[in-house]
Order: C-alpha cells, then sequence, then structure tokens
C-alpha cells in the first residue's frame, strides 16, 4: 500500500521541477509593478526558508504601526496554474524538520530561494500594516500585494545580543519591538489567553496554550517578538474573512466537557512557570490536554479556546503549511473582488486532510521518541528486577514523569518486580502519584494476579481520597480505551435536598453501561466527583457491578458490594471535610489586579497526619512594586489550605492605591460577546453569526447587529443590537442575547 502512495509522487516530480521553474521566472518579471515594503526576519539560526518578516515604528501620538509581511505564494502556486505543484503541496500538507532530513513542503527553489524573505532579495509579499493606540487598541488593518527587500536576516541568538548590546542601526527596532510583543503578551493574559513566555527560564506556551519546556539553545527573548506578531497578525486576518462572512479554514479549539473555569487554568499556568521546581510543569500540560481538545482546521468560526479568541486563522507560513497557503488564496480573490476560490464543501474535504496529516505526523514523532524513551526506561526496569534495596533506592530518585514511564512499561508487560511494587505502594501511600498514573495502573492494561491486585486495590483506595482526579480518569478512557463520553445528570430539586447537589454519571464500555448511584455533596463539582468515584470503581470491579442503562439510581445503591460502599464512604468523607469558604484568592486575585501585580502563586509545602484524614500545608505568594509577601494556610483539603493562605495574604497586603487599570478591549461592554464564545467553546450552544445593517451617511449614521445563537438542540433565537460602529452594535446584540439566556429563553444546562 505504501508503494502504491509513493509512486504518484516520483512520477509527479519532473512536472513538479518544470512548474517551479516557470513560477520563477514569472515571479522575477512582476515584481516590478508592486509597491516597496519594509521589513527584517528573525528565525532559527539555520532558517532558508522564511515566510514573514516586521517592521515597526513608535507613532508620534503614542502607540505603534506594525506591517507584518507574508511571502506571496498563492499568486504563484494555484490548482489551475500549477497543478503538479499545489497536489505536492496538498499531499505534504506542510514542512517537516526531522534530524534525519528536512521535508520541505514545496520545492527548494521556491521555498528556500524565490519565494522565500532573504536578506537583500526583492520578494512577492502581502503586507498588512496595523496601528495600535497607546492601550494597544488595534485600529482598521490595510492589507497590499508589495514587492518586500528585507533590510535584516536576524537569527534568534544575533537578535537577542543586539537587543541588549545594540551594535547596529536596528536596535531601537528591535528594543520597541520587544516592548511590544511584551504589552501584546501581558494584554492576551488580560483578555483570558493561556498564554506565558519565561524564555530565560525556559518555559514557554504554545499558540494552543500547552506549557512547553524550550532548550537550551531556544530560551530567547527575541522568539517572543515573533510569536506575539504573528498571532496578532493571524487574529486580524481572521477578523478580515469572519467580519466579511468568507469561507476560510479556521483554526478552532474547543474546551472539553470536563475542562475547569478559564481561570482555575491560568492559576495553574503561573505556578507552573513562576515555580517550575515546585510545581511540575509537565503535570500541568498534562492537566491542559485533557481541558482542551487538539486544535483542528473547518470552515466555520468555533472560537479558538487557548487563545480565548471569537476567531483565529493560520496564515503566516504559506511556504510550510498548507491551509495558510489556501487561507492566503482566499485573501488575494477577496482583494481583488474576484469569486472565492474554494467552495465549502471544498473546504471540508481540504480541512479533513491536513487535519489527518497533521495527527499522524504527530503521532508518528511522539511514538519515535516514546520509542527511544521506552528503551531507556526497559532497561531501567530489568536493572531492578531484584527487590534488593539498592534497587529501592534508585527508584525512590525518579521523578514524577520517569516513574510514570516505569508503570507503564511493568503494567503493559503485565511483571510487576517486588521492587517496583513497593515503590508504587510507597508514592500511593505519599499522593505522589495522580490521575495518570491511577489510570494506567487501574485500567489502561489488563493486568492480573496477587501482585497487580494489591496494587489495584491501593490505586482505588487512593482514588477514593483523591476524588478530584476521577473526572480526568473518565476523560482518559474516552480518548484512550474509546469509553463513551461520561454523561452527569444532575438533581434539580434543591428543596428536596437543601443541604446540597445530587449527580449521577454513567458511561458505556463495549456496550455495557455502569452507573453510579446518585452521590450528595455540598458542592455540585463534588457530587460530580464522588459519582465519577463510584463509576470507576464499578468499572474495575467485578461483571456483578455492571448495571444497564435502564438502571436507576436505586438499583445501583442496594446492590454494590462492600469494598464499592466503602471506597464512595471514603470519597465521601474527603469531600465532607471541605466546608466551602468565602473565595478569599478570588477577592485576592481582584486586588492584586487592580495593584498591576502578579498572580498568586500557591505551592504545597507538607502533608501530616493519617491517609484517611489528611492535613495539608500550602504556601500562599504575591509579589509587585518590589514588594514579596508568603504566608502558610492549613486545611483539611489542600483547596481549603490555598483559602486559608490567601485570608492571610489579604490581611498582610497594606492598603496601597490602585492603579487606574490598563485598557485593553473597547470599553462598550466587553465581555458580552466574549462570553458568547466562551459559551460555544464549552460546547454549550452550537453556533454564533452576526449580521449587520447601516441606516445614514457612509460615515455616521446607526448599525444595526442582529445575533443569532442555535443551541445543541438546534433551536435558534435572535437578539438586536445598535451602534454607531459595527463593533458596538454587535457588542449590544450580544448583551441582549445574554439577557435572554439567563430568563431562561434557552433551556441550557448550568453545567
Amino acid at each position: 500500500m505504501a508503494q502504491e502512495q509513493e509512486n504518484p509522487q516520483r512520477s509527479a516530480a519532473p512536472a513538479v521541477r518544470v512548474e517551479a521553474e516557470a513560477v520563477s521566472r514569472s515571479v522575477a518579471e512582476q515584481l516590478a509593478r508592486r509597491p516597496d515594503a519594509r521589513g527584517i526576519t528573525i528565525d532559527g539560526p539555520t532558517s532558508t526558508d522564511l515566510d514573514d518578516a516586521f517592521w515597526i515604528e513608535r507613532l508620534p501620538q503614542g502607540g505603534y504601526q506594525l506591517e507584518v509581511s507574508i511571502a506571496d505564494v498563492g499568486s504563484w502556486i494555484t490548482p489551475l496554474q500549477t497543478p503538479a505543484l499545489d497536489s505536492a503541496a496538498f499531499r505534504r500538507a506542510f514542512t517537516r524538520y526531522e534530524r534525519e532530513r528536512y521535508r520541505p513542503m514545496l520545492p527548494q527553489l521556491l521555498s528556500e530561494d524565490q519565494l522565500s524573505l532573504l536578506e537583500g532579495r526583492l520578494r512577492p509579499a502581502v503586507t498588512m500594516t496595523l496601528s495600535l493606540d497607546a492601550q494597544l487598541r488595534l485600529g482598521e488593518p490595510h492589507i497590499a500585494l508589495t514587492a518586500l527587500r528585507s533590510s535584516k536576516q536576524w537569527s534568534y541568538d544575533v537578535a537577542e545580543c543586539e537587543l541588549e548590546q545594540p551594535q547596529t542601526t536596528f536596535a531601537p527596532m528591535l528594543q520597541v519591538a520587544y516592548e511590544l510583543a511584551q504589552g501584546l503578551l501581558h494584554s492576551r493574559r488580560l483578555r483570558g489567553a493561556l498564554a506565558a513566555y519565561e524564555g530565560p527560564e525556559g518555559w514557554i506556551t504554545t499558540e494552543d496554550g500547552l506549557p512547553r519546556q524550550l532548550g537550551a539553545g531556544e530560551r530567547y527573548k527575541t522568539q517572543l517578538i515573533t510569536a506575539e506578531f504573528m498571532i496578532l497578525a493571524n487574529q486580524a486576518f481572521a477578523h478580515f474573512f469572519a467580519s466579511r462572512g468568507l469561507l476560510a479554514l479556521y483554526r478552532n479549539q474547543k474546551a472539553t466537557a470536563v475542562a475547569p473555569e478559564r481561570f482555575t487554568l491560568l492559576q495553574l499556568l503561573d505556578a507552573a512557570v513562576q515555580h517550575p521546581t515546585l510545581v511540575s510543569p509537565e503535570r500541568i500540560r498534562a492537566t491542559f490536554q485533557l481541558a482542551m481538545e487538539r486544535a483542528r482546521y473547518a470552515p466555520t468560526v468555533e472560537g479558538h479556546f487557548g487563545l480565548n479568541l471569537p476567531a483565529y486563522v493560520h496564515m503566516t507560513s504559506p511556504i510550510r503549511r498548507y491551509a495558510d497557503l489556501v487561507n492566503q488564496r482566499i485573501l488575494l480573490a477577496a482583494l481583488q473582488n474576484a469569486r472565492p476560490p474554494y467552495s465549502k464543501a471544498e473546504l471540508v474535504s481540504i480541512a479533513e486532510a491536513v487535519n489527518r496529516k497533521e495527527e499522524v505526523v504527530k503521532e508518528a514523532r511522539q511514538n519515535h521518541y516514546l520509542a527511544l524513551h521506552d528503551r531507556h526506561i526497559e532497561k531501567l526496569v530489568a536493572s531492578e528486577s531484584g527487590d534488593s534495596i539498592a534497587s529501592g533506592r534508585s527508584l525512590t530518585r525518579l521523578d514524577a514523569r520517569t516513574f510514570h514511564s516505569v508503570i507503564r512499561i511493568v503494567a503493559e508487560g503485565q511483571v510487576l518486580f517486588p521492587a517496583i511494587e513497593e515503590e508504587i505502594l510507597r508514592r500511593l501511600e505519599a499522593r505522589q502519584l495522580y490521575a495518570h498514573d491511577l489510570f494506567t495502573l487501574l485500567f489502561r492494561f489488563n493486568t492480573s494476579g496477587p501482585a497487580w491486585e494489591r496494587v489495584r486495590k491501593a490505586a482505588l483506595q487512593k482514588l477514593a481520597n483523591t476524588p478530584e482526579h476521577a473526572v480526568s480518569i473518565l476523560l482518559m478512557g474516552q480518548h484512550t480505551l474509546g469509553w463513551s463520553v461520561p454523561t452527569f445528570e444532575f438533581s434539580d430539586s434543591l428543596k428536596a435536598h437543601p443541604s446540597g447537589f445530587l449527580a449521577r454519571v454513567s458511561v458505556s464500555i463495549a456496550d455495557q453501561m455502569y452507573v453510579s448511584a446518585w452521590q450528595q455533596a455540598p458542592q455540585k463539582s463534588q457530587a460530580k466527583q464522588l459519582a465519577s468515584v463510584e463509576v470507576l470503581a464499578r468499572i474495575a470491579g467485578k461483571e456483578s457491578e455492571v448495571f444497564s442503562a435502564g438502571t436507576g439510581g436505586e438499583s445501583p445503591e442496594s446492590s454494590a458490594s462492600n469494598d464499592l460502599r466503602s471506597l464512595v464512604d471514603v470519597a465521601t468523607q474527603v469531600v465532607s471535610k471541605n466546608p466551602t469558604l468565602p473565595n478569599y484568592k478570588g477577592q485576592l486575585v481582584e486586588l492584586v489586579q487592580a495593584l498591576r501585580w502578579d498572580l498568586p502563586a500557591y505551592v504545597e509545602r507538607g502533608r501530616s497526619g493519617p491517609p484517611h484524614a489528611p492535613l495539608f500545608s500550602v504556601e500562599g505568594m504575591v509579589s509587585g512594586d518590589g514588594r514579596h509577601y508568603s504566608t502558610q494556610g492549613e486545611g483539611t483539603t489542600k483547596a481549603q489550605a490555598e483559602q486559608h493562605a490567601a485570608r492571610q495574604l489579604l490581611q498582610l497586603i497594606p492598603q496601597l492605591p490602585v492603579k487606574p487599570p490598563i485598557p485593553v478591549a473597547p470599553a462598550e461592554k466587553p465581555t458580552a460577546r466574549s462570553s458568547l464564545h466562551e459559551m460555544q467553546q464549552k460546547g454549550r450552544i452550537r453556533t454564533i453569526s452576526y449580521t449587520y445593517e447601516h441606516a445614514g451617511q457612509e460615515h455616521e449614521g446607526m448599525f444595526t447587529c442582529t445575533c443569532t445563537v442555535v443551541d445543541v438542540a438546534s433551536q435558534s433565537l435572535t437578539a438586536t443590537g445598535q451602534g454607531t460602529t459595527k463593533r458596538q452594535a454587535a457588542q449590544e446584540a450580544s448583551l441582549e442575547m445574554l439577557k435572554r439566556f439567563s430568563g431562561g429563553d434557552m433551556g441550557l444546562d448550568e453545567a
């Protein structure tokens, strides 16, 4: 089969070369007709396929003018003009950089020469000019086809030296660029994006909001410049498409059904980046991966959860990504008032193919590195085949990530050596194993034997003592083992249960339905956790603990085994010892944001007491304006200890003058529209669309916006708003829509 797939590529190679040479000649002939553009590039030290450049100036009245130039590939490579080139690019989908070889999406004659934005060479470009005022509010962008002659080609390390020790006339521009990049990052964080950049310390977030550790050769502040400028440009291009109702390949990302609140994720991110030695960024990354679906291309606007944007596209890398090339062709047609080059059906087909290719390549890369890692772990496991004291000591020194690999290797091989069993039990007792460890021990592999039974029983006890892991484990089962999406039911009869909430969960596995009993807790999330603990205990138990979909809440309650009942009792006791405190953490965040300080961080410093009644000790820290405060809080749960620490911090911080907020968005009700898109990203509504009507003169008068929302039951609801600008009218319409939601016009579930 692989041979059949490669033959067409080899037979098309001569046609690709012929078309590439023709494009090279055509580019040189037609560039003289375009206006000039300015730019410099900052890329990796070995990069030659340069597809984006920028130029920045500070405006006299305050603010910045930023020009982002993208290599113009779409004017020359199209399915009609260059079918062989386009077909080859479509098959590859994007450029692949591998240790063994480099696979460009386009021939090197074009990707590294005639279309690459090389220093001193005249190249075709699409230039977007962006104006930002002193508060970083974005004006209407201007887009033009240009001829760019790059003034300077920097690598990250050389640009870093120039930024810190100026030697050339470009140094002031780099300093202004870094200043703006820092401001853009700060503004994105204030708008709720899962964004961080601690380059010198080695931790950043990807575009999708996942923490990533930089290698020693990657820790440059200048990377922030290109990252923030390209995100801004992609966001502006997405607005161009969406505001005109144009079909494009949008980059969408949704939150999963079990995602915590955005504020919780931001707190976790801050803790991981600010205290990487105390809070494992790898564990935070795993949490984020469970909270967010993989970003995908689609011709519909669904929003981007990690960036917290209603619309986002990839446009800045047309040399290296086929989706960017498709979007550039759509943009060029719009600029020329030409017919769109793709139908929706064609874009759906392209999106599916590119998404599939992206998943295959990512999986292959992960498998490659996982195989290398596994060989190392297998050697380690083999060395622990005895139960010597030396073996046990070497295992205790392993970090959490490496020991999880040990668990996975021994569970897959179903051989549990005494030293490893002892270390698993020790870490379970010390609360040093987490959701992904419990999932691997209990469900991922079909283990058997007395040793595994002991470990599984201890893991279930651990789960009962840490019910907050249960929902994450259900999601892991869905993604890894094909379990159904967990269905949560909540009692709406608060009068019958005034002391708390009732929750029940059901999961289908291989045509079998597992249903928990109704579980009660003071908070809705806690009831959800208790129900999840019980259903996981059933899945891990015997066949007699499987119940049909029609079984009501009372049947599981009456039929459960003593072991199962005791596990749920333990989990209930854990939850009951977490009484609700005032939200001191929320009050503290409001205070530090008003002071423009860093967000608070919380680090667990110790645990004491027996496993069934632990006492947590948490240090709370906050810094700003050269001041640093820290306190210690204790509680029967980690969350309770954090609340106590926050309360003490509130008492420590003196009454300082609150600084006026930095406006980062238009003042007309900026939260309504983003709230609707947040609801869409979490799957509570299906689609959102806006249409506009204008009355009056061209540069005055009134806009009327109609906001249309379709819910998960395909019911439609509309609301209108008016304003002197489209933005203001859309915000008014969004606010009216939110009022109708709160009024109960649409039956949205509270969860």
